[in-house]
């Protein structure tokens, strides 16, 4: 006599419960530990590989899921009687949850679509729809994302959690912003006056972006690389560049360079407290602003341009 049958005696003395019901009783135990246990073998397995934690947050996930199938596959096996019985019941589960639960349904569907394809994962900064945010968890139903703000100067964070359907993602185009170089061209504009040096205000800037862009330009190099292998993205010159124009106000000279997404404002408020610290010792630079003037052509205008006396202007 086995030890389950020793087992199943003794617990046929101590209980009215058939012994048919309890063999399927201990067998579904059984069943459901050895799976557990398997599962845990195989994640301290995959911990020693010294893989990444967004890896690792995968792996659990998946395999939590693959438990949960598994025990629904034992649950059935043990308790209903004949593969024809299975197959009924199967039938009429699938049927009934197609109707009732559509929706979700579209969100499981999704939720495998992320895992395979890995539009995003854990860490990524998205947008779909008007939901803008981190990523910090992929779920069966949902993926959570920790709002962020677009403001003018930067992404801000409102510390709240944003639920996104995983149906969401199939159905509506989404950005991905820390996909192909995972970095962002910004754009600072100085204005200065038209009387001000605007060539010495030029190179003052080209110093100050040189220094600033510099800690940027290794990691926008390795990334295109990477951008290039993977997705076939050409993301052209990487090198800060300067443009010159003129406004209303005065002469623009904008700056623009590649900077983190998550370093965006750091960078902008670096960046202007050099030219705010720079412009100030300068007595021939002036920041514009909106202003009115009159402009008097026969005295201010150039010598072969302007009015030869006040009757003809």
């Amino acid at each position: 006599m086995s030890l389950l049958d020793d087992i199943l005696s003794l617990v046929d003395d101590l209980s009215p419960i058939s012994i048919g019901t309890q063999e399927k009783i201990i067998s579904t135990i059984i069943a459901i530990s050895l799976m557990v246990f398997l599962r845990n073998i195989l994640l301290g397995r995959i911990d020693r590989f010294g893989i990444s934690d967004e890896a690792i947050f995968v792996w659990r996930r998946v395999t939590y899921y693959l438990l949960m199938i598994f025990v629904l596959i034992i649950i059935t096996t043990f308790w209903i009687e004949g593969l024809s019985g299975i197959g009924t019941f199967l039938g009429l589960a699938i049927a009934g949850i197609a109707v009732a639960l559509n929706q979700p349904l579209q969100s499981i569907g999704g939720w495998m679509y992320i895992l395979m394809r890995r539009p995003f994962i854990v860490g990524d900064r998205i947008k779909i729809q008007e939901n803008f945010g981190d990523v910090i968890d992929i779920r069966l139903f949902s993926s959570v994302l920790y709002e962020l703000e677009m403001t003018p100067s930067g992404e801000q964070s409102t510390g709240r959690i944003i639920h996104v359907p995983n149906r969401y993602f199939l159905e509506f185009s989404f950005t991905n912003f820390s996909r192909g170089l995972g970095m962002i061209w910004l754009e600072i504009p100085i204005v200065v006056t038209f009387e001000s040096n605007w060539k010495k205000a030029k190179q003052i800037i080209e110093t100050i972006l040189s220094k600033e862009s510099l800690k940027y330009m290794e990691k926008a190099k390795a990334k295109s690389k990477i951008a290039v292998r993977e997705s076939a993205i050409k993301p052209g010159s990487l090198t800060p560049k300067i443009f010159v124009l003129t406004s209303e106000s005065g002469i623009q000279i904008c700056a623009r360079y590649l900077t983190d997404i998550e370093d965006r404002r750091s960078s902008e408020n670096r960046f202007w407290m050099e030219i705010l610290e720079a412009f100030g010792k300068e007595n021939d630079l002036d920041f514009a602003y909106p202003t009115r003037r009159t402009y008097v052509n026969y005295i201010e205008g150039k010598s072969e341009a302007r009015a030869t006396n006040f009757q003809d202007i």
